[in-house]
């Protein structure tokens, strides 16, 4: 994903912003293999597509200019607030 985005989006501290796009993957595969076992392997699955889709597109700085409050309770608002500094330097 990172070289995807490298092709189009130059974020101004582009270590910063790779460590935390790292850290929402490692957040999302520990919860992954939490959550695999329990729901079985389509229900893990679906689970795992939404989940993440739900907490970056809540905080989507092309959405919405400040996130709602009931982001924060996700796993990936502290990541994503830093990946939104590290874009604006």
């Amino acid at each position: 994903s990172l070289a995807a985005t490298a092709i189009e989006f130059f974020p101004q501290q582009r270590l910063m912003f790779a460590l935390t796009t790292l850290l929402f993957a490692v957040i999302y595969g520990l919860i992954g293999v939490l959550i695999g076992p329990s729901l079985g392997r389509v229900g893990g699955v679906y689970v795992m597509f939404l989940l993440p889709f739900i907490d970056v597109s809540s905080q989507s700085a092309m959405l919405n200019p400040a996130p709602p409050s009931w982001a924060q309770f996700f796993p990936g608002y502290g990541p994503g607030r830093v990946v939104l500094d590290a874009r604006e330097g």
